[in-house]
């Protein structure tokens, strides 16, 4: 029904001791009390959603707003389908997710698809990518209040990293754009 399972509060927290969803409201704003663009910075992060060896995607650099891992992935999808339909062809498999809004109610299940990243834009919002069956977007951003979709990808370090993106990147002869990952 789009609901959540267990209610909601709209007492915000850094440490929640109950299931309830956090309702921030759809104007958006973070569900902690005090923000932390750490969370998910990496596989060993406090809050890391992702088991272990594994992480959200994240900014090659480690900076905040620039070029991120889903654009290396969606390089390699086929210009003709820079949508639903590579997201789905892709290597991750990304399926049209919709979100959960700030209020706790679920939208837009199978008309989009909207994934978080490990990057922060602000102390209220955070870098994800998003798309639908006409375009893609992957460097958008969405209030952390919000519950979007997590895709898990393996923590790859040091010089593997390097070659993997730079491979993604020589995929489309996008040869003018370099990414590097660091240790």
């Amino acid at each position: 029904k789009g609901t959540p399972k267990y209610g909601k509060t709209s007492t915000r927290s850094d440490n929640p001791t109950d299931s309830l969803f956090i309702a921030v409201g759809n104007t958006g704003g973070d569900w902690r009390v005090h923000a932390d663009d750490t969370l998910w910075a990496s596989a060993s992060s406090p809050n890391s959603v992702c088991p272990a060896g594994y992480r959200v995607p994240l900014d090659p650099n480690g900076a905040k707003d620039t070029y991120n891992e889903f654009n290396v992935e969606v390089n390699t999808w086929d210009l003709q389908q820079q949508n639903a339909t590579g997201a789905i062809s892709s290597t991750l498999k990304l399926p049209l997710s919709g979100f959960r809004g700030g209020s706790g109610t679920a939208y837009d299940v199978g008309n989009y698809g909207i994934y978080w990243n490990g990057n922060y834009v602000s102390d209220t919002d955070s870098r994800d990518m998003y798309f639908t069956t006409s375009s893609v977007y992957p460097e958008d951003s969405t209030p952390q209040g919000y519950a979007l979709s997590v895709r898990c990808i393996k923590d790859v370090q040091g010089s593997d990293a390097i070659v993997a993106i730079e491979k993604a990147i020589q995929i489309n002869g996008l040869a003018t754009i370099k990414a590097y990952a660091t240790d």
